[in-house]
């Protein structure tokens, strides 16, 4: 076969080999997308970042190439450029991510004894305020095309409010950036409410009430009452007057916020979760909204210590900010409070025999009931039980036809090592026939 005729055969099998041509296919792009969103909350001079791991690449290809994420921070008046963050702001933490593990949705502290966070994770930060990082940080040389922030500054950069601007990039493998934010979270950084004082705590058999002295003290909570309330969301970006600055508190009202810090129970076995009392965990109030009373009722929970600490609270939703905590007032309180005594106790005869049917006391921590038994004159009864008997009703088998006898019922509490015991129901005198 000549030189040409071999070629020939080989295009010819390799254009019959090739059939339908179809459109060329992008490359994958495995750079992670944005670190998005980026909440926060400011806690005294602790600020709690929280943002979800990318499950995706920039392409929304799988699965995510991610090593790392880098979060910064930038002081200043207005929202800085992401080249501004990275070359003016500081790494507030730089956080290894484990690619490998299948997204989840589950919630990951640093600092934590817990493994990297993975794809779809909720990462939490922390970065506390120090003088140093509330001064502006190095102004940039221009202005241009500033990022936008999550509340836009409306006034002159030479009168608005200092913030502290956030955010967080994720590198892959090679070191390969993702984007930023479309929106970089913030802070406003003003100056911080009187921590409250003089907590005290009372208690009864289901409630506990804490009360505490209001932020500023009395003249101070005399002065806020007196005074005009401002309208909503206007504490951040209203010009600064002759007795408005940046640093000042957000406008009245004071709210307040209640934690509560509880021994384990020794009576429950627990299993211990890593996350569970991380470092950079924020910390959970008890109520759900901030309160706007000086007082705040609780379960009671006996035999087991509660350290209750109060922070004032001002301004509202991303823009609160709290005081430093109150000192801690730890209450372990004793349950010295007997059951009710049993009600309606009837009598009724049968022969060799008396019944007794009485209401079934509500007390959660009832143990049952000890069923007394004496004679006609007696001041005082014997037990016929000699442990509690759960149900409303007892059958006394052990009495002489014709004899009169006298019955009465008390409660008992589950408290351990000594029960309470309830007083005594109302007598009632019945004989066997």
């Amino acid at each position: 076969m000549t030189r040409f005729a071999f070629v020939a055969v080989v295009l010819g099998a390799s254009l019959a080999g090739c059939g339908k041509q179809g459109p060329p296919l992008a490359p994958f792009v495995h750079i992670p997308g944005a670190v998005e969103p980026i909440t926060v909350r400011r806690v005294g001079d602790e600020i709690y970042l929280s943002m979800t791991v990318p499950t995706v690449n920039v392409d929304d290809s799988i699965p995510v190439d991610i090593a790392r994420i880098d979060v910064h921070a930038y002081t200043g008046r207005t929202a800085p450029s992401i080249r501004h963050l990275l070359e003016w702001g500081s790494l507030v933490a730089s956080v290894k991510v484990d690619a490998s593990k299948p997204a989840t949705a589950a919630e990951v502290a640093v600092g934590a004894e817990a493994s990297d966070p993975g794809p779809g994770d909720v990462l939490m930060v922390k970065d506390r305020l120090t003088p140093e990082n509330r001064q502006p940080s190095q102004e940039p040389p221009d202005s241009a095309a500033p990022r936008r922030s999550s509340a836009p500054v409306s006034v002159p950069a030479t009168v608005a409010p200092l913030r502290r601007y956030y955010g967080a990039v994720a590198f892959s493998p090679r070191g390969l950036s993702g984007p930023p934010q479309s929106v970089f979270a913030d802070v406003v950084l003003t100056g911080l409410p009187d921590t409250p004082s003089r907590l005290h705590a009372t208690y009864t058999a289901s409630n506990l009430t804490l009360t505490w002295q209001p932020s500023g003290g009395l003249v101070g909570f005399l002065l806020e009452r007196s005074s005009p309330l401002a309208p909503p969301d206007e504490d951040v970006n209203r010009p600064v007057s002759a007795v408005e600055r940046p640093g000042s508190l957000p406008p009245p009202p004071t709210t307040y916020n209640v934690y509560l810090e509880r021994a384990p129970d020794p009576l429950t076995l627990t299993v211990r979760d890593p996350l569970v009392g991380a470092v950079d965990a924020p910390p959970a109030p008890l109520n759900e909204t901030p309160i706007t009373t000086l007082s705040l009722i609780d379960d009671v929970q006996f035999e087991r210590v509660g350290c209750y600490s109060v922070r004032a609270v001002r301004g509202s939703g991303v823009r609160a900010v709290e005081s430093e905590t109150s000192e801690q007032l730890c209450v372990k309180a004793v349950d010295v409070f007997p059951p009710l005594p049993p009600r309606s106790l009837t009598a009724v005869p049968s022969e060799n025999a008396v019944s007794l049917i009485w209401e079934l006391n509500d007390e959660l921590d009832l143990a049952g009931y000890l069923v007394l038994r004496g004679k006609p004159g007696d001041a005082t009864l014997l037990a016929l039980t000699q442990t509690p008997v759960a149900e409303p009703r007892y059958r006394d088998a052990s009495v002489t036809p014709g004899v009169n006898y006298v019955y009465a019922v008390v409660a008992v509490d589950s408290r351990l090592p000594a029960p309470n015991v309830s007083a005594e129901s109302t007598r009632v005198v019945e004989m066997a026939r």
